[in-house]
């Protein structure tokens, strides 16, 4: 589990609007019983520097850059594949990986 990503994912489940929000409590308990018992999975800070320094040539801008983050943590922890509802978010930032999007 990329460390940015469980950190959207308390901030996205807790800031939707309501009726599908959740509160930080009942949030956190999701986390628990779901993302927790998975590695967790963060950069270095030289790894920002480096994503940073290649992001012109390789076209990362925007939104994307947050994608290229979690697909680095993906390589850092050797991952098979990467599961997004946002799959060409992240077609090309982790050469190797599978890009898996789940059936509705």
């Amino acid at each position: 589990m990329a460390a940015p990503a469980l950190i959207e994912t308390y901030a996205v489940l807790t800031r939707i609007p309501a009726p599908h929000r959740l509160s930080p409590s009942d949030t956190l308990a999701l986390l628990e019983a779901n993302l927790f018992r998975h590695q967790l999975v963060a950069l270095e800070a030289v790894s920002y520097r480096a994503l940073i320094t290649e992001a012109p040539a390789r076209s990362i801008a925007g939104g994307r850059t947050y994608d290229a983050v979690i697909a680095r943590c993906a390589v850092r922890a050797g991952a098979d594949a990467i599961l997004t509802f946002n799959e060409r978010h992240f077609r090309g930032l982790a050469p190797g990986i599978e890009i898996v999007t789940p059936a509705p």
